[in-house]
């Protein structure tokens, strides 16, 4: 498509422009020379919004193996939306309840300072109401296609909705090194957790369908799993257990500022598509942000519109500052 690194960089600066609610049109008020039309119309384009991610994080300079990979996924409420693609009444964590929104998946990077999006999917049903494909599928997926493009975590972590048989199955054949919480009801040693006495000491043994062992521990009544004995023959503490758990929170932080700060729940196209791309763009826009080298995305934000959104700006000239 012609201009189209212009014109994704235009959309990821439209949202950074705005603090209210987004808008095409209040997003291309900044511009000299780009319409609001052309944004929408970039949108409705067809292109393939996780390649467009791939091209975007294969041109950063990233030590892949220095950080780790988490994966968690996100509600976008849209409790007014009519005849929204995607839209289903999804279980919300926040509201401890229902709510209608767009679930969307990620896996990402981070190595504690940046946070990198690899891949992500929009959740879908099919017309009998069966999901096209899991969180837990799609997570599968994606950490295969993080291996082949050459990043090699220290390790990766996830909460109690991912550790299928298959992921960590996966994880183990890759020799990658997994933290992750359990529901209660798996079974270790051939006994539920929930009915199982744990000690302070990881306990090794097997989980039903996992080929490896694993070590578990019981933590303020939840439960974790780790391969890291089986990956690296080392043993594993129950405070490394709990430390190297715990850093997935980076991703949460994502998922706000995504929210407060991007825009991510503000598209109000009926189109599933474009629904997914908009999504690719605000992942962008958040990357834009950390771009700018402030202690935190919100002060990023506000440099970010001092430095580039002061007056009406040519929009080939602000986007070949940005792009330098």
């Amino acid at each position: 498509m012609k201009n189209f690194n212009k014109l994704i960089l235009a959309c990821a600066v439209s949202v950074l422009a705005i603090d209210d609610q987004y808008s095409y049109a209040k997003g291309n008020k900044i511009f000299t020379n780009i319409s609001s039309y052309q944004i929408k119309r970039f949108l409705d384009k067809d292109w393939d919004e996780n390649k467009t991610l791939e091209d975007i994080i294969k041109n950063k300079k990233i030590d892949w193996k220095t950080g780790w990979l988490c994966a968690d996924d996100v509600l976008l409420e849209k409790p007014y939306a009519e005849k929204i693609e995607g839209v289903y009444w999804l279980y919300s964590s926040k509201k401890n309840g229902f709510e209608q929104g767009i679930n969307v998946t990620v896996l990402a990077w981070t190595d504690g300072n940046q946070m990198i999006p690899i891949r992500f999917m929009v959740y879908e049903k099919d017309n009998a109401g069966k999901a096209l494909k899991t969180k837990n599928k799609f997570i599968e997926e994606a950490v295969k296609y993080a291996n082949d493009l050459g990043i090699k975590p220290m390790f990766i972590c996830f909460d109690s909705k991912y550790p299928s048989n298959d992921l960590l199955n996966t994880l183990q054949e890759m020799k990658w090194i997994y933290y992750a919480q359990l529901p209660s009801n798996r079974v270790f040693n051939s006994e539920q957790l929930k009915k199982r006495k744990f000690h302070l000491i990881p306990e090794s043994g097997k989980m039903n369908g996992v080929r490896h062992n694993v070590n578990v521990i019981k933590h303020c009544k939840r439960y974790y799993v780790t391969n890291v004995e089986s990956a690296t023959g080392n043993k594993v503490s129950r405070q490394e257990i709990l430390r190297n758990y715990k850093v997935r929170w980076p991703i949460e932080d994502l998922f706000r500022a995504l929210k407060q700060l991007c825009h991510i729940k503000e598209c109000k196209s009926r189109s599933l598509s474009i629904q997914r791309r908009y999504i690719m763009v605000s992942l962008y826009s958040f990357m834009l942000l950390q771009d700018q080298n402030q202690s935190s995305v919100y002060e990023a934000k506000i440099h970010f519109q001092r430095k580039f959104l002061g007056r009406k700006l040519n929009g080939d000239k602000a986007l070949r500052q940005l792009i330098a």
